[in-house]
């Protein structure tokens, strides 16, 4: 799966390139420059659809430099939160009616 990835880098860079070129140095023909950007465009879809079957797929795995563990580690205990004289509750009043 590596080298198709590659494969299809390494073609999307030729055709970003040959698009450069059309445009800097053969300006008298711009069809050429689009043809090659419109390939450019395709295989850069085709790239991405393959690499979303590839993980929908399982085929490709991703991964992380630091991967995420599953296992959860508490580092301190819970401690509560002491009441202070902003928070009491209100007094209750009684309602005569």
């Amino acid at each position: 799966m590596r080298f198709v990835v590659l494969a299809f880098m390494a073609c999307i860079l030729i055709a970003l390139g040959s698009a450069l070129y059309y445009i800097l140095k053969r300006q008298e023909n711009p069809e050429k420059a689009a043809k090659a950007l419109t390939l450019r465009i395709g295989l850069s879809l085709m790239l991405f659809i393959l690499l979303w079957i590839s993980f929908a797929m399982g085929w490709l795995k991703p991964h992380a430099l630091f991967p995420i563990t599953n296992k959860q580690t508490q580092t301190e205990k819970a401690i509560p939160h002491p009441q202070n004289a902003n928070t009491t509750p209100p007094p209750q009043t009684q309602n005569d009616d």
